[in-house]
């Protein structure tokens, strides 16, 4: 009985599939990255929308959006002043800028305010700014837990955070106007003082996008008045008023 022999790949062989494979992940990689994007971009706007529909059904049960004399010192205040103008609007949510500090104040009355949206009967929620009749609005989200206080690092790390791990932002107008003055604070260097956008509605939300700064809500590709400025070029903040 003849058997045929086996031929084995040489080295040669070896090094040109090796090649050929590595030349196909190089044109596969930035496809694939696109893809994972635009999923990620997809997700937070539906966040951004079920938060807006969360308020707006709180604002039809409560009679607002937010109790501007609660428990939260945050809420309290009418407007935000800075660089000697006023704007009309609570801002709650994530904070960090590129070279900037954090507002905790800021940040922890948004961890409140989503878990008494989404998990009202929390053992550790022992102030309530407006939700008192412990309504769920907001579904729970990946990987928290309702069984462990939200205050948790654990729990705080899920509680609507957007696809790359930050707070999403709030804005919510306080004159009833129907309008909000959106500023992009430094964004765009041959503006001053500052970008104002205006944009309707009563409440709005955005995510500080892929680069994680916040940048105020400005995306440059989705504000066509914006400055050549390198900086702004940078921004890539996803809104609630950009059209997708």
């Amino acid at each position: 009985m003849f058997y045929a022999k086996r031929h084995a790949f040489t080295l040669v062989e070896m090094l040109v599939v090796v090649a050929i494979v590595i030349l196909l992940a190089g044109i596969l990689a930035p496809s694939i990255h696109m893809s994972l994007q635009k999923a990620k971009v997809a997700r937070t706007r539906s966040d951004m929308n079920s938060i807006r529909m969360a308020l707006m059904s709180a604002n039809d049960t409560y009679g607002n959006y937010v109790n501007f004399n609660g428990s939260n010192a945050t809420f309290n205040r009418a407007s935000i002043s800075e660089h000697g103008t006023t704007y009309k609007y609570v801002r709650i949510g994530e904070t960090k800028t590129l070279g900037g500090s954090a507002n905790t104040a800021e940040e922890t009355a948004y961890t409140d305010f989503m878990a008494e949206l989404s998990d009202p009967t929390n053992s550790a929620l022992t102030k309530r700014n407006i939700n008192q009749r412990c309504i769920r609005f907001l579904n729970s989200t990946e990987g928290y837990s309702a069984d462990k206080p939200y205050t948790l690092t654990e729990n705080d790390e899920n509680l609507w955070r957007d696809p790359w791990g930050m707070r999403y932002v709030i804005l919510i107008n306080t004159d009833g106007q129907g309008m909000l003055d959106v500023h992009c604070t430094d964004i765009q260097t041959s503006m001053a003082p500052d970008h104002i956008k205006i944009v309707p509605g009563d409440v709005q939300v955005y995510s500080c996008g892929p680069n994680t700064n916040n940048e105020f809500g400005f995306n440059f590709k989705c504000d066509p008045e914006a400055s050549s400025d390198a900086k702004a070029r940078m921004c890539d903040d996803i809104a609630t008023w950009h059209t997708p």
